[in-house]
């Protein structure tokens, strides 16, 4: 089961779910010290994946941000969205649920009527998120410490 929710509509158990998995995987296993939580989630949608056994069990995530254009988060109508912090927890991965979540964030973008979606990708996921009609737009950069690309997909 998807979830679609701003923060402040998260119920607490599933708000700490949710970070303690970013922190766990983005924090403690890619040993990347960076502050993980900030002012844009407050202004993201987030989709949760459940483990089917435990509705309190965030099993992966992500946010999208509407960006105005001069890259800044904006309303729902700006014309590009940003995709960010997916991350799935490690006992669950391989398993589909980045690409459903993947499939459903775009569906949302959609739907929406975003004509872009941008996402700045880890190098060795490129694969992934071609499979799924992203292109890379920039060379390789480091961020806090891993190689990444920027890409996009358009939607018209």
């Amino acid at each position: 089961m998807i979830l679609f929710r701003q923060l402040h509509e998260l119920p607490s158990e599933l708000l700490l779910a949710l970070l303690k998995l970013r922190q766990d995987v983005f924090i403690l296993e890619q040993a990347c010290l960076y502050p993980d939580i900030d002012a844009l989630d407050l202004k993201a949608m987030h989709l949760l994946v459940f483990d089917t056994a435990r509705s309190d069990h965030v099993i992966c995530g992500l946010r999208i941000l509407a960006l105005d254009s001069q890259q800044k988060p904006s309303s729902s109508v700006a014309p590009t969205a940003r995709i960010g912090r997916l991350v799935v927890a490690k006992d669950h991965r391989h398993q589909g649920h980045a690409r459903q979540l993947m499939i459903s964030a775009i569906n949302w973008c959609k739907n929406k009527n975003h004509a872009v979606i941008q996402i700045s990708a880890q190098t060795y996921l490129l694969g992934f998120y071609q499979s799924l009609g992203f292109n890379v737009v920039s060379d390789a950069y480091l961020e806090d410490g891993i190689e990444h690309k920027d890409m996009q997909l358009e939607l018209n």
